[in-house]
């Protein structure tokens, strides 16, 4: 680096103001005729721009001559105005310093320029027949060692052509033979241009000859053996992107606020056990912001060795506090195991002549390099998976409440005011007045395209039965068909028929449909005479939204309007107006 610079201070005490083109044309022309030892190249490419200049002097030339030994490359940054890189070859000395034998400033992005570095080093070194290079990414002196030994360094070889023959002055020799091997996770350059650089290919080095003159700024012309050098400016950014700050400043404020949310339970639940977890956390009912703030962050190991379970009844079994959760398919696993195992027959054994069965916390299951758990701390471990779960669903329901209900309602301010109920509540509060036990968490999958479950359909069936006061007397009845789709059939007296629905139109499930009509009319309507009716619109064109397109035919029985195809807009209202209702109705 010291040659560099030395140079470059030359050039700067000369007072002549050049062109960057001209002045590294300049410095190349004046470097051959300080000796007829110095060695210099130029490669270009295709397009005409400047790939790589290389440099080697005498005094270089002398000094790898008396030591021959294992030669080390390094390459600088690039620089910020052009397209260029500072490779350097280094001998060590008796001393152990390094001696700089070589200087090339190569284009960067491309993987051509390796081979021409190699190219100009046998130039410059003539007796050199067989020059192998090895890019390691490990210890130097483990590579030199098992290379002493008689170890191959390199993974994969690939061998250069030898027709390359250089006759350029300045030292050009025939190359003999030349090997570049790889190891570790570096390729080795080959002198094939990249896929990035398909249109670039390597050329015969430019020959410059100590009879050249220097170049002239005053001239009006140059002559016409006068060195061109055309820097490439050309910067293709690589490695990792520039940060966006304020994107990442605006990602930490959201994960504190987030954090902050769980300051309380984190005082209260730390270094507690996780049965201790679980009882204080029914004990207190936090909202879901608090909660699911808290299992966000919640220890777990995220990681076990294996999967050998190994259950046993142990009384005597004092277990250990246990302050984090197991994999949620760790505890899925072994819970299984005990289910249909041991614990297969808790209530009553056939086998057995009375003996009571064992109670459940006397079971203790051994997880191979994991530890050993009893049954009650898996199960807790399950419950917070569960509640975890939970709480995600409603935050997604919040978000789609802000994204997608507030701009297509007249009034925003209600979805807002149930976002932040639904955040606040616990999510296992119960909603009366329906009949069945119906809690929070069965309203989360109201939003979006989630599928609607069994007590979201029948609180929105409960809550149209008493739509506005209504005095008809029909009977809702919504078909879950094998647990993956919903049907309707609406019992009508003042028609006297039930109307059957589907909103994909299917004739299997028209059928069973069909034939469940049959048995309502046959039992409960035995003493009049009613028909079937088939309802084919609206259509539904989704594979998420059965339920609430069996919501909307049974609103078109309480509110008058027939239903016509739904977009998703309307869709969307649909969901937030049956949300809106169940939530009203458990108010009052």
């Amino acid at each position: 680096m010291d040659d560099v610079r030395d140079l470059l201070t030359r050039m700067r005490n000369t007072g002549v103001q050049l062109s960057d083109n001209d002045a590294v044309a300049e410095l190349i022309l004046g470097f051959n005729q300080e000796s007829p030892k110095n060695v210099s190249s130029v490669h270009e490419s295709e397009r005409g721009d400047t790939g790589v200049i290389s440099f080697t002097s005498g005094h270089m030339v002398s000094m790898l001559d008396s030591f021959p030994e294992v030669l080390q490359m390094d390459c600088t940054h690039k620089t910020n105005r052009y397209n260029y890189q500072l490779l350097t070859i280094v001998a060590m000395d008796q001393f152990g310093h390094g001696q700089p034998i070589q200087y090339s400033l190569i284009e960067s992005n491309s993987d051509w320029h390796m081979a021409k570095c190699t190219d100009h080093f046998k130039r410059a070194n003539e007796h050199w027949h067989f020059v192998r290079m090895v890019i390691v990414d490990k210890d130097l002196r483990e590579w030199w060692y098992n290379l002493r030994q008689g170890h191959a360094a390199s993974e994969q070889e690939n061998i250069l052509p030898k027709d390359r023959d250089d006759d350029g002055s300045g030292g050009g020799t025939s190359t003999k033979d030349s090997e570049f091997g790889g190891c570790g996770g570096y390729a080795c350059a080959t002198g094939q241009p990249s896929s990035e650089d398909e249109d670039v290919a390597p050329t015969q080095p430019t020959e410059i000859r100590a009879d050249h003159q220097p170049l002239d700024n005053t001239s009006s012309g140059k002559s016409s053996n006068a060195l061109e050098i055309r820097l490439t400016d050309d910067i293709r950014r690589v490695g990792r992107p520039k940060s966006n700050r304020a994107k990442l400043k605006e990602k930490a404020k959201v994960a504190l606020k987030e954090y902050n949310k769980g300051m309380k339970l984190r005082g209260l639940l730390r270094d507690k056990d996780i049965c201790d977890v679980v009882a204080t956390i029914l004990e207190i009912k936090p909202g879901v912001n608090e909660l699911g703030s808290y299992l966000a962050i919640m220890l777990y190991k995220t990681k076990t060795p294996a999967k050998v379970f190994r259950w046993r009844v142990d009384p005597d079994f004092i277990p250990e506090r246990i302050r984090y959760r197991l994999p949620e398919s760790v505890v899925s696993d072994a819970l299984e195991k005990l289910h249909s195992g041991l614990a297969k027959d808790e209530e009553i054994e056939i086998d057995s002549e009375g003996e009571q069965v064992p109670a459940e916390d006397t079971f203790v299951v051994a997880i191979e390099k994991v530890g050993e758990f009893k049954r009650v701390q898996l199960e807790g471990m399950q419950w917070l998976w569960n509640m975890q779960a939970v709480c995600r669903n409603a935050v997604l329901c919040s978000t789609w409440l802000s994204r997608n209900v507030k701009p297509n309602v007249e009034d925003p301010a209600r979805p807002q005011a149930t976002l932040l109920h639904l955040l606040e509540t616990w999510p296992s509060t119960a909603i009366n007045g329906f009949g069945f036990d119906l809690f929070y968490s069965d309203l989360y999958c109201l939003r979006g395209d989630a599928w609607l479950n069994n007590n979201a359909m029948r609180a929105a069936s409960a809550f149209l039965r008493e739509f506005k006061n209504n005095t008809l007397e029909f009977v809702l009845l919504p078909v879950n068909l094998q647990g993956v789709h919903w049907g309707g059939l609406v019992v009508e007296r003042p028609g006297k028929k039930v109307e059957v629905y589907d909103s994909m139109n299917g004739k299997k499930n028209r059928k069973q449909l069909k034939r469940l009509a049959t048995e309502v009319i046959k039992g409960a309507l035995v003493e009049e005479e009613y028909s079937i009716q088939d309802v084919a619109e609206p259509t539904q064109k989704d594979s998420n939204n059965c339920g609430a397109f069996v919501c909307s035919f049974f609103w078109s029985f309480v509110s008058g309007n027939e239903p016509e195809d739904l977009s998703d807009v309307d869709i969307t209202k649909l969901r937030w107006e049956i949300l809106a209702a169940i939530l009203k109705a458990k108010r009052h």
